[in-house]
């Protein structure tokens, strides 16, 4: 189980939409690549065509781990228990075994 503050869970989400605002620029990238001809040596169709699965692998990871994961209340953890978010602060302490 993947737990995530509210502000990473804010930025994940972030994340996502710009990368779904980005389909449309790609789109128009390979369509402009397409209208100058021959696909099979055109590096500019190639290059959109990459950058749209790469964007796309992204979109979809970031979907299936915003659907799995539990965003955690920090703002009622109770004193002394240690949580995510929480900063803590460790005394070293001396002992001897005989």
């Amino acid at each position: 189980m993947d737990y995530l503050t509210p502000e990473e869970h804010t930025k994940l989400n972030e994340e996502l939409e710009g990368l779904i605002a980005e389909r449309p620029v790609i789109s128009t990238r390979i369509g402009t690549a397409r209208e100058m001809g021959d696909l099979k040596e055109n590096a500019d169709y190639h290059a959109a065509k990459d950058d749209q699965a790469h964007n796309e692998r992204k979109i979809k990871d970031l979907e299936k781990r915003l659907a799995a994961v539990t965003v955690a209340d920090t703002e009622n953890v109770p004193e002394g228990v240690v949580f995510l978010g929480s900063i803590v602060r460790s005394r070293s302490s001396t002992c001897s075994i005989n």
